[in-house]
């Protein structure tokens, strides 16, 4: 598989190019001051702070810190966590499940003795679970076919194929 990948409005582009942390940053982290500077000429204003003061009433602006009145304790809040992480994890385990045994194309995040941890396209890099690979030659920043072998309710195990 090569390493190349489409981003909207651009031609297809390499895979190593994408993870260039100049161009993670320009992507991710938001316009330059030039943009900035840009975009309020373009609607007519001078400073961010002239662009809040259009658009956010001064009613709702406010300094200061919310008092807001019976707040959830911790132990509560906790206790709706506990029990929502639960029935998360028995969601996330069956949609795990249904994946063992189908063939998928993973991105190598890092390469380990016996093993390397991957990434299907539809995971963030910790945040979703990984997919940890057997087998093949994978290397770090490439794409793997791997079959998927097995599941728990975070991770998939798979080898490589191909």
């Amino acid at each position: 598989m090569n390493d190349a990948a489409v981003t909207p409005g651009r031609s297809l582009t390499r895979l190593a190019d994408l993870l260039e942390p100049d161009e993670f940053v320009r992507r991710h982290i938001g316009p330059s001051a030039d943009d900035v500077t840009v975009m309020l000429k373009a609607i007519g204003l001078s400073s961010i702070d002239e662009l809040i003061d259009e658009t956010l009433p001064a009613s709702i602006r406010s300094a200061d810190a919310l008092d807001l009145p019976d707040a959830v304790p911790e132990d509560v809040k906790e206790a709706r966590r506990a029990r929502f992480m639960a029935v998360q994890a028995v969601i996330s385990a069956r949609r795990l499940a249904a994946k063992v045994g189908r063939t998928l194309d993973v991105l190598v995040d890092a390469v380990e003795p016996g093993h390397a941890t991957a990434r299907t396209a539809g995971d963030a890099p910790e945040i979703d679970g990984v997919v940890r690979v057997t087998g093949g030659r994978p290397v770090a920043g490439e794409f793997l076919r791997v079959r998927i072998t097995a599941a728990d309710e975070h991770d998939l195990d798979a080898v490589a194929i191909g």
